[in-house]
């Protein structure tokens, strides 16, 4: 136990773990959209691997990774549904002849009340499913982080 008090905390480099998992689940969340899924597992996954790469980044399994993991992987869940409409938005104009970059394509669909109203939606269900399968996550890293006080 004193050990792992005194172990370096390398949140950064636990970071850039959980970012990695957050991106891989991102690209399920992706793949899973275009199929017509909006799901936990995504998240679930993201979660698993982020809390799996924090570790292997050399980050210290404690409260802070799970705070970490958990928030790095709902942000890349919310971008993952931002990349799915914005690149929407691009082949939108694309197929309408209209000459403008991507993000200005979101920009400008974004004014459409349809097009905003299921992006908002779509947002939403991803974010309650990312929440789930984020709560069983934190569930499982709460009960792997916690030390023995006494050597039975």
């Amino acid at each position: 136990n004193k050990d792992f008090t005194e172990a370096p905390n390398n949140y950064v480099e636990g970071f850039f773990g959980a970012l990695l998992g957050g991106i891989i689940g991102g690209v399920i969340a992706f793949v899973l959209y275009m199929v017509g899924f909006v799901s936990a597992i995504s998240a679930f996954v993201a979660a698993l691997l982020g809390a799996y790469f924090y570790k292997k980044f050399h980050g210290k399994p404690n409260v802070v990774m799970i705070v970490i993991v958990a928030v790095t992987t709902l942000g890349c869940m919310a971008a993952s549904v931002v990349v799915i409409y914005t690149a929407a938005a691009a082949i939108g104009a694309e197929d309408a002849g209209v000459v403008m970059g991507a993000i200005e394509a979101f920009r400008f669909c974004m004014q459409d009340a349809e097009f905003s109203g299921m992006f908002y939606s779509d947002l939403a269900m991803s974010m309650m499913f990312s929440v789930l399968g984020i709560g069983y996550q934190i569930f499982v890293l709460a009960k792997s982080i916690k030390r023995k006080k006494a050597i039975q």
